[in-house]
């Protein structure tokens, strides 16, 4: 019964986090968080993704930008191939003149960060609940790649998981896109890396998802500083794309390798597993899933606890649609 107590409270705090991530944009733009997640499939690829605060002193944009949609601006990098920078404007806040002026104005602290020119644009208007949204889109596909990353790489931060974003990691990866909130000079910056044929997998195998070793991370990782505030750095890694089984492989765990000084769980048959760091600027040395592969037919022990598990995040899930459902009342 303590063992259930003690997993309901760590799936609480996982799935909330989770859903105040998704919620971020309207309702607390300035939470600290440090996400992973991690996605394996069946043929063998892995996607990963970081979510991580950035500092403060970082902000790109140091102007008020009235009027936009939860605050927001958004800097996209698809790596390699172009950068935009994207406002979403409430014309029942501003008015489209002003709106068009503002993003022209702040843009030109975007170019000088990354030193681009945007030199194209597209402009559009949507109605979105009871009001309209004015969007104001500038890109280009004209730059240096290794210049921007350089760029991109200084307002990294420099501990917590993010820190695992490197030069190497950079060139792998799909996107980096950062959410700004001008205003209260906060931010976040997104990571998303994907690795085809990573594993080959081959019944009777046993292979390990090292997490460091994927971003050509030689560590240690200094867990975020920020994390005593308002939040935690947490870590998932599940079987893609849902939690259900495979088609042709079951997937065993050997060992979920992670510090002693964190809380940690596995739910075994539906191959979930998570980490959750409370205390800032602590050390971590690894972090490795070491698992087997077997046929799909094999029969897993089956433990109790894991059916509790599931009960426990299905009840999970159901307070969280409810305070969704409240917060989202709350801020229309």
């Amino acid at each position: 019964m303590v063992n259930a107590l003690k997993m309901f409270i760590l799936l609480l705090q996982l799935f909330l986090l989770g859903n105040i991530f998704s919620l971020s944009n309207i309702i607390v733009p300035n939470i600290e968080y440090d996400y992973l997640e991690v996605l394996i499939y069946e043929n063998g690829d892995v996607r990963v993704s970081i979510h991580s605060n950035i500092d403060f002193e970082s902000i790109p944009i140091p102007v008020v930008v009235k009027g936009l949609e939860g605050g927001v601006v958004l800097v996209d990098y698809i790596i390699g191939r172009y950068v935009d920078c994207e406002f979403y404007f409430r014309l029942d806040l501003t008015s489209r003149d002003v709106a068009e002026a503002q993003a022209v104005e702040a843009v030109k602290y975007v170019e000088r960060w990354l030193s681009i020119q945007f030199d194209q644009e597209n402009k559009s208007e949507y109605q979105w609940h009871t009001y309209k949204v004015f969007n104001y889109v500038f890109y280009t596909k004209n730059f240096n790649p290794d210049a921007i990353e350089e760029k991109i790489l200084n307002i990294i931060p420099k501990d917590g998981l993010a820190s695992m974003i490197n030069k190497e990691t950079i060139k792998e990866g799909e996107r980096i896109f950062f959410i700004i909130y001008p205003n209260i000079r906060g931010g976040k910056v997104h990571f998303d890396m994907y690795k085809p044929k990573y594993f080959k997998f081959k019944i009777g195998g046993t292979y390990t998802l090292d997490i460091f070793k994927i971003f050509n991370f030689t560590g240690p990782l200094i867990i975020s500083k920020n994390v005593p505030k308002r939040g935690y750095t947490v870590i998932q890694i599940r079987l893609a794309p849902s939690y259900k089984e495979w088609t042709k492989f079951k997937v065993v765990t050997i060992k979920w390798e992670v510090p002693q000084f964190c809380s940690s769980g596995t739910l075994e048959g539906y191959n979930y597993y998570f980490a959750n760091f409370g205390v800032g600027g602590k050390e971590v040395k690894s972090l490795r899933l070491i698992f087997k592969i077997v046929e799909s037919g094999y029969k897993v022990e089956f433990n109790p606890a894991n059916m509790c598990g599931i009960m426990l995040i299905i009840l999970v899930f159901g307070i969280i649609a409810f305070i969704t459902y409240k917060l989202r009342r709350r801020v229309g």
